[in-house]
């Protein structure tokens, strides 16, 4: 395993007699496109060699964070909250950038998602693009996180939407469901079990039956 200073990732490795060689432009490049090997093989590799480990994308925080970002998205209030913060970043009005880069900072854990994404838009203007960068750079655990959500696509991804619904409180099950519907085309309502079974199909190649009204 090695990283370059340009930030490339290359792992070499061999797993039950058979050798394993990949590389990308970065680790979060060679996350997305080795997904599998990264969470079953090179994360537990590296915790028995006493590293210190990002949080893998199944991890509870990263979870966590998954379902906060998809409720800042998709519930208008948390969304509108969120984006009118990030909007007064470029006021005119010193006071006003200084109290929402202060909420914006004091509620990472709810509008990170939207923070997130916001620092990745190259639209920003410069005033608010640097309180951006402050406000990412001290929460650096969240912050990658973030980096890994928006990398692997995980509010995306139908099985990541899955094993959220699975875990999520009753509050929550409706706003992932929806995604999941609108995503797959399916229409299986808030039902854990319904999903997981869409799912076992579609991996043995079965045209699952959508839900009649």
């Amino acid at each position: 395993m090695a990283q370059g200073p340009g930030g490339g990732f290359r792992v070499t490795d061999t797993i039950g007699g058979r050798d394993f060689s990949a590389e990308a432009g970065s680790f979060l490049a060679f996350y997305r496109e080795n997904r599998r090997y990264v969470g079953q093989r090179l994360v537990p590799l590296l915790q028995q060699m006493g590293m210190e480990v990002p949080l893998g994308h199944y991890s509870s925080p990263v979870k966590r964070a998954a379902l906060a970002r998809l409720r800042a998205l998709s519930l208008p209030r948390p969304r509108a909250e969120g984006e009118k913060l990030i909007r007064l970043l470029n006021d005119d009005s010193y006071a006003e950038r200084q109290r929402a880069t202060r909420a914006l900072s004091d509620q990472f854990d709810r509008y990170g998602g939207l923070i997130y994404l916001a620092f990745a838009d190259p639209s920003q203007p410069p005033e608010a693009s640097e309180r951006l960068r402050k406000i990412t750079r001290s929460h650096p655990q969240r912050t990658w996180m973030e980096e890994l959500i928006s990398a692997l696509r995980l509010t995306e991804d139908p099985a990541y939407l899955v094993e959220l619904l699975t875990e999520a409180a009753s509050g929550d099950r409706a706003l992932i469901a929806s995604l999941l519907e609108r995503i797959t085309g399916q229409r299986l309502g808030r039902d854990p079990g319904a999903w997981l079974r869409w799912l076992a199909q579609r991996a043995e190649g079965v045209t699952p039956k959508a839900r009649p009204n």
